[in-house]
């Protein structure tokens, strides 16, 4: 995935001399989008020092036990050969779980992903405003 995690994930990878493939569904101008500008040059700075390769506005069709089809826009089908795969699909809310709690403890609060799916700074700044404001 070409997220936050999914792109940290495949430069660790890349920087131990892994050969790193990324494959996500948006288009690789939008890989990593959503963080401060500085740390987002220097995140795809690094991929690239690293060779990591970076394929976009593909799907991710299945995966095999030595490789990942994928599928882009065109419909083309391409089987990318793979040692390891790492799925990094992207993350939701689990209210379910959330409402599961709520039953059982009095006070509790939705906050972070189960608030609005974001990154870590999201759930650090929501559970500190309901720490403060209740």
């Amino acid at each position: 995935g070409g997220g936050l995690s999914g792109l940290e994930c495949a430069l660790a990878l890349a920087m131990k001399g892994k050969k790193v493939t990324v494959v996500d569904m948006i288009p690789v101008e939008n890989f990593g989008s959503g963080q401060v500008r500085p740390s987002h040059v220097m995140l795809m700075k690094l991929l690239a020092d690293h060779n990591v390769t970076l394929i976009g506005n593909s799907k991710v069709q299945e995966i095999r036990e030595h490789s990942v089809v994928i599928m882009d826009r065109n419909w083309k089908v391409t089987e990318l050969p793979a040692d390891t795969t790492v799925a990094s699909f992207g993350m939701r809310s689990n209210m379910a779980a959330a409402q599961e709690l709520s039953g059982i403890i009095a006070e509790t609060y939705i906050i972070g992903d189960n608030d609005r799916v974001a990154n870590l700074l999201n759930a650090n700044m929501t559970a500190f405003d309901y720490a403060v404001e209740c």
